[in-house]
């Protein structure tokens, strides 16, 4: 979920995010699902083995979390589609290093195709609590993308 935060001060200051991949979904899950999960499987031998795919509760577009990020702040909070050379130019021109620009663009690109859209029910298994959704992710970080 902290990757709706890449564009945070676009957030803060002008109520929008860019990015490449309008379309898409992806089952984000929370960092803090991901830490209990594992402090839980270090504790209890019995979870111990095999894989473990760890998501949040439901499928979301980038629109969607925009969409969700208006109603925990109370402003309009949109997100614009641009084309993936629009946005590489843009990263560059920010002193991005490449590696840091093709990851950014990698991560659209996952979410262009819904490569991580089935959401499922490994945090409750494993840590005993559901995972947590977008809107309580963001009502805790809400200062993130709160106008200073």
């Amino acid at each position: 979920m902290e990757l709706v935060f890449i564009d945070a001060a676009s957030i803060r200051e002008c109520d929008r995010w860019v990015g490449t991949a309008p379309d898409g979904v992806n089952a984000l899950i929370d960092s803090d699902d991901v830490v209990d999960v594992i402090v839980e499987v270090l504790r209890e031998p019995s979870k111990r083995g095999g894989n473990h795919v760890l998501t949040g509760p439901e499928a979301l577009s980038w629109v969607d979390v925009a969409r969700t990020m208006s109603t925990v702040t109370g402003r309009t909070i949109t997100y614009d589609a641009i084309s993936t050379k629009a946005r590489r130019d843009q990263l560059e021109s920010a002193g991005l290093a490449q590696w840091r620009v093709d990851l950014l663009l990698g991560i659209d690109e996952l979410n262009r195709h819904s490569i991580y859209s089935i959401p499922n029910d490994s945090v409750r298994e494993l840590a005993g609590h559901p995972a947590h959704n977008i809107e309580d992710f963001l009502r805790r970080h809400q200062d993130v993308i709160t106008p200073r």
